[in-house]
This record gives C-alpha cells, structure tokens and sequence, in this order.
C-alpha cells in the first residue's frame, strides 16, 4: 500500500477479490427505496474500516470529490464502464453504510468469509507459504489458536451446567427490597 491516504481505497479496487465478494451479495430488490449504492461500494467501507480505525474515518476516507472520482475510475479500471455508471455521483454517507451494513452485509457475513477464506487460501498456496507435503487441517490450527468468531464462554455453573457469563454473579448477594427486584436495601 503506498504512502498517501487517498491511494487506500485504490489498493482495494485494484483487489480483485472484492469484485469477486460483491457478486455474492443479493442484488437490489423491485420492492421498496431503490439503493444508491451496488454491494461493491459497502465492502470497500467494511475493507477500509482497519486501515482507517473507525466508519466515520472510513466514510470520511471518500468524502471529497477528488478521492470519490478516484474510486470510480479505479472502479472503471477494474470491472469496466457498466460497474462505474452503477456508482452515485456522490460517496455514501456514514448512515447509508451502516444501514447496508446491518441489511446487507451482517446477514451474509459466513458467505462472505467463506469465499475469503478460500481465496486466502489459493494465494497462500500460490505464494508458497505453506510445506508441499504438510498436512493440510489448517481448521483445527485456527481453532486451537482461537480464530474466527469462537469465545471463551466461562465457567459451568454448579447447578444448572449452564456457562457463567462474566455479569453473572457470584458468592453472597446483597439484601433486596421484598417487592421490588433489583433494588438494594437501605441500611
């Protein structure tokens, strides 16, 4: 990645995967608010999120009309003419991207991450870095090395053998109020 922050979302599109991953995403319906934006627009912001630290940096990242018609040009460059005429005269903003983050992007994160994974993989076998002859279970390492979205989830309970989560108390409870759960009795 070069040294200036407009070239970030270049480095993206010049990515071929995210065209790849966009493809996966449902395109927009015939019911309801016709959307602005093609799902190639919320992966570049979802992509740019840990470059920038934030979504409003990210958002931000787009903002002028210098970077936005840098991005659709790269647009242009990468998925031709059709996928550029499909991009806003103007970038989105944070409220549009969070709205297509929780309805568009959130219900088909494991699609997502699948074909990620597996092109992860492709280059990674392409480049070389792993062994020819290894054994080939890199799911168990990545379990055991505590990838993906698996959580520690507590200890049992005694009783119930349920998992304790870390608001759950534990040990001798203050008095409470008869009548009224969840208030402390005066002393």
């Amino acid at each position: 990645m070069s040294g200036t922050a407009v070239a970030g979302p270049e480095d993206c599109l010049g990515y071929p995967v995210i065209y790849e991953l966009a493809e996966l995403l449902p395109p927009p319906g015939h019911v309801g608010c016709p959307r602005r934006y093609p799902p190639l627009v919320y992966l570049l912001l979802a992509s740019l999120m840990p470059v920038t630290g934030s979504k409003r940096s990210a958002v931000g990242s787009l903002t002028t009309a210098t970077q936005w018609t840098r991005v659709r040009a790269a647009v242009r460059r990468h998925a031709g003419r059709r996928a550029a005429a499909l991009l806003a005269p103007a970038p989105p903003s944070r409220a549009q991207y969070l709205y297509a983050e929780e309805n568009i992007l959130a219900p088909h994160i494991d699609i997502l991450q699948e074909a990620f994974a597996h092109h992860a993989l492709q280059q990674a076998l392409a480049q070389g870095l792993f062994p020819a002859g290894a054994a080939r279970n890199w799911g168990a390492a990545r379990a055991a090395a505590g990838g993906g979205r698996h959580r520690s989830q507590g200890p049992l309970q005694g009783r119930t053998g349920h998992h304790r989560g870390h608001r759950d108390r534990v040990g001798p409870q203050p008095p409470r109020r008869p009548g009224r759960p969840g208030v402390l009795r005066e002393r």
